[in-house]
């Protein structure tokens, strides 16, 4: 489980807005979206904080030079798990 720890940003109004869409896809039934952007865009940062104020688990898969099929179908079963099994809300 990750620790909740501070986080120091600065947030511009887009950023906000695109806070406010994220949760709002997030508490929706079955909502979904995918994050676009460049590297060092905020995407993390902004998914970290509209977890936390959707108040759910935030579940993300590690990428290595030697992930396969295999891996991912762990991580899928994991993220199943954690989901069905433990009824907890992750993003």
């Amino acid at each position: 489980q990750m620790a909740k720890q501070g986080m120091e940003l600065v947030l511009f109004l887009a950023a906000v807005q695109h806070v406010c869409r994220i949760v709002r896809i997030l508490k929706t039934p079955l909502g979904n979206g995918l994050l676009v952007g460049v590297g060092g865009s905020g995407r993390k940062s902004l998914a970290n904080l509209s977890t936390f104020v959707a108040d759910q688990e935030l579940y993300q898969v590690e990428i290595s030079k030697n992930y396969g099929s295999i891996d991912w179908y762990d991580d899928l079963k994991r993220l199943l798990m954690r989901v069905g099994g433990n009824a907890k809300e992750v993003a």
